[in-house]
């Protein structure tokens, strides 16, 4: 069935991740690729055949692509279709059974299961790029995959620290200009002991994170709505919508309008 494995205390490499929603019916590539595949399908349904086997995914269900194996589609994916992917390897060593975890090939019974949720964050933070280091990144995912393998439910987090809070204050803000006062009366501390705190847990300073936000937040709408540019400028805050596309290509190297083209040919 190529089923994949984790290996105990080896991590996995995260070369891609995102959400996508389909614009137009498509078939899905005719390919051998040298990395594995996460497809979770939050609408509609995906159709993928590896080596000869049909598997159909449906809302809330999971499948894994094995590296080097032959898959292809034989059904149109429907407009309107969304799913989270996570392209990444994993290492190729010898283990004992002892040391290795199989990931279910499909599973269908993760509504309500927190897995969802918590891929949503992973894909989040990894796209947005804020100042997750890569075997940060890496390790957050093996904990997933370990947590899907075992059907695990997700645990609530700790008391969030104060760069925590502070995170989530600036993404309830998304749409509002950054305000360093605003932060200073909201938590009663002066915005250079918020810097200071922030940027030595996040490694980015809060404007910086806050502009990431922004783009990241802008690059899912370009991939999942049929919003205008200037409409997602507005959305986001930005009143000048050539500003905006400057930022964006500033952080992406791309325009905006370039970016969309670029993601609908993606998959």
């Amino acid at each position: 069935m190529h089923e994949i494995s984790l290996v105990k205390n080896q991590l996995p490499a995260v070369l891609e991740c995102n959400f996508l929603v389909c614009h137009s019916p498509f078939v899905h590539a005719d390919r051998i690729v040298p990395f594995n595949v996460l497809i979770y399908v939050t609408a509609g349904q995906i159709t993928v055949t590896e080596d000869g086997a049909d598997y159909e995914v449906n809302a809330g269900e999971m499948l894994f692509l094995k590296s080097g194996v032959h898959h292809y589609g034989r059904k149109l994916i429907k407009t309107g279709t969304s799913w989270y992917y996570v392209h990444f390897t994993l290492p190729e060593t010898e283990s004992d059974a002892g040391d290795c975890l199989t990931v279910p090939k499909k599973r269908t019974d993760l509504v309500h299961s927190g897995i969802e949720e918590a891929l949503e964050e992973f894909t989040g933070q990894y796209t947005g790029r804020t100042a997750a280091p890569e075997w940060k990144s890496n390790a957050l995912f093996f904990s997933l995959l370990c947590d899907i393998a075992l059907h695990l439910p997700r645990v609530p987090s700790r008391k969030a620290s104060l760069a925590e809070r502070l995170s989530e204050y600036l993404r309830e803000r998304i749409s509002e200009p950054f305000d360093s006062r605003s932060l200073e009366n909201e938590f009663n501390l002066t915005g250079k002991y918020l810097e200071l705190v922030f940027k030595r847990e996040m490694h980015v300073s809060l404007q910086k994170y806050h502009t990431d936000l922004k783009i990241a937040e802008a690059r899912h709408l370009l991939r999942t709505t049929f919003f205008s540019i200037k409409e997602i400028s507005g959305k986001l805050g930005y009143s000048d919508m050539l500003y905006f596309s400057r930022t964006f290509r500033k952080a992406c190297g791309m325009s905006p309008s370039s970016y969309r083209k670029l993601i609908e040919t993606k998959y």
